[in-house]
């Protein structure tokens, strides 16, 4: 591409300067040929003014020895030709034989003006015609004719092919070498770009295009470039991390699935009812959350369906849900009434977040331990606190909880993907909310979230 660019531009603009620079040389010549025909035609004149001065009883003889030394004066075949036919010239074969000569003579002969030949090619050796009437008396009664040799006018004329192929050659090398240098300059940002295509082709998809220097539109090619690169890396990442959000959210409602459904293969016959309407309402829980995810992942994690939210009753309502699982291990939830506590979120959204907190309070709460699950106002906002009686952690590493895939120091005490408490960091940002940690009095991990109080209009006013 670089070469037929670089011949493209080579032709489209030194391909003019060379044909204008070849009209010039040619209309040098012309200009030339024109000076040198009047010229001659002058010297012409002086011959017929020779043929008037001295045919005055038309002595020929007289005439003859005039037209021979005009020969030797100006080295030139000369002649003058008479109206019955016969002429007088310097030299043989006369001047009158040359090709053109007899229309010529007509011409002078009838009284119409004479113009100079066409152009004579450097390789045409034709040579001049000029030809003027002898008026004696007003009237012609000779023509005087010459033949001039042209070697004058094309050796200039080879003279400046010469130079304008020596100009044109060296213009012509000029011009590729600045027209390739021209096509690098233009494609080297098409190079960057092919080059970096080939290694988001291959999954490198930190590529970046370094467009360098070009036209600014390739450079801005690149650029784009570069921002669909990133677009692409991103909407990847975020494809994977929905694939580790999903699998870890999904994990929470089918746990507490599983025990339901042990527990209603294990109830009577009497309370079978109970037990499968909280199974059904955990598999409704399922769905909605793979349904949120799903959208959530469309969207970027960047919106969620906004509505008023009885925090306390959503809290109340998870904690049964992980009773069973809590309740195998002799861990016992202490909740106390709700108050109304209203505030602006997703629904489904904010019981994920409830399901990752407990699920972290009931898997490292020791046996027979305690988890205390409190409603509280604070400011235009609403604080849900989960405390339990786990090991903790240590002063370094609270500052570090729900980072993505960080499990504390010890992560082989239990089993965990790091991901439950970014996520529902994640989920809460959607909402306006925040979560935080603190140390519990009691040595474990007190896990506190936040959710701007739901104002009505009424209260707006």
């Amino acid at each position: 591409m670089r070469i037929r660019l670089a011949a493209l531009v080579t032709i489209l603009v030194f391909g003019p300067l060379a044909t204008l620079s070849l009209w010039l040389v040619c209309h040098d010549a012309a200009n030339r040929q024109r000076a040198f025909y009047f010229a001659k035609l002058a010297d012409t004149a002086r011959l017929a003014l020779m043929a008037q001065t001295s045919t005055g009883p038309l002595d020929r003889e007289a005439l003859q020895r005039d037209i021979i030394r005009y020969d030797r004066a100006y080295s030139v075949s000369a002649a003058v030709a008479f109206r019955d036919g016969t002429f007088l010239a310097s030299r043989q074969p006369a001047a009158l034989s040359s090709p053109g000569a007899s229309g010529l003579v007509d011409a002078v002969w009838n009284g119409r003006a004479t113009a100079p030949p066409e152009l004579i090619w450097p390789w045409l050796h034709r040579p001049v015609l000029a030809a003027v009437p002898v008026v004696v008396h007003g009237k012609v009664i000779a023509v005087a004719v010459t033949l001039w040799p042209t070697d004058s006018l094309r050796s200039a004329w080879w003279r400046e092919l010469k130079w304008y192929a020596v100009v044109t050659a060296l213009a012509l090398s000029t011009g590729v070498l600045l027209a390739t240098a021209f096509a690098g300059w233009v494609l080297r940002p098409v190079r960057a770009l092919q080059a970096a295509a080939g290694r988001l082709r291959d999954g490198a998809f930190d590529t970046v295009a370094e467009a360098g220097p070009g036209p600014a539109e390739l450079r801005r090619l690149a650029t784009a470039f570069n921002e669909m690169a990133q677009t692409t890396r991103r909407s990847l990442d975020r494809r994977a991390t929905f694939v580790a959000d999903a699998s870890h959210q999904l994990r929470n409602p089918l746990a507490a699935l599983i025990l339901r459904l042990d527990e209603l293969a294990e109830a009577p016959a009497a309370d079978r009812p109970g037990v499968h309407s909280a199974v059904r309402r955990e598999a409704e829980q399922l769905t909605l959350v793979l349904d949120r995810l799903g959208k959530l992942a469309t969207a970027g994690h960047t919106g969620s369906r906004r509505a008023p939210v009885a925090l306390a009753a959503l809290a109340a309502q998870r904690v049964a849900a992980w009773t069973p699982a809590a309740s195998a291990r002799g861990i016992v939830f202490d909740i106390p009434a709700g108050i109304p506590a209203f505030v602006s979120a997703d629904e489904v959204l904010a019981g994920s977040v409830i399901d990752a907190i407990l699920d972290n309070a009931v898997k490292y709460s020791p046996q027979g331990g305690r988890i205390n699950v409190l409603v509280a106002a604070q400011g235009d906002s609403f604080i849900l606190e989960v405390a339990d009686e786990g090991p903790g952690v240590g002063d370094a590493d609270i500052e570090r909880l729900g980072e993505r895939y960080w499990c504390g120091a010890d992560r082989r005490r239990t089993e965990g993907t790091g991901l439950g408490l970014n996520i529902a960091r994640t989920l809460l940002a959607s909402m306006d909310g925040d979560i935080g940690f603190a140390h519990a009095a009691a040595g474990g991990l007190v896990v506190r979230i936040r959710l701007p109080r739901f104002k009505s209009e009424t209260d707006d006013r």
